[in-house]
């Protein structure tokens, strides 16, 4: 599988995060966005967020999360392509 560029920033977050991508894809081309999707999960592995990622941009917000390990992870087509780990300050 190529992975193009997904990228979540920053690792460490206070109120939001950016994930930028949409460049990923099994045959080597990209991907269209609309077949991204992400899930947060907090450190016990509860889901906190279940959403599709429609645009190459993707604003998530902590401020309504408590300081701890959060993890975020990208699916193309529901197969699991990338996990970061987000530790909310």
């Amino acid at each position: 599988m190529v992975l193009g560029t997904i990228i979540a920033l920053p690792l460490h977050a206070q109120s939001a995060i950016t994930s930028s991508g949409g460049n990923a894809s099994g045959s080597g081309g990209t991907a269209n966005p609309e077949r991204l999707s992400y899930k947060l999960i907090d450190i016990n592995g509860v889901l906190l967020i279940n959403n599709m990622i429609r645009s190459s941009e993707t604003s998530i917000y902590f401020s309504g999360y408590k300081p701890g390990t959060y993890f975020l992870k990208v699916a193309l087509d529901n197969r699991e392509i990338k996990t970061f780990k987000i530790i909310k300050n």
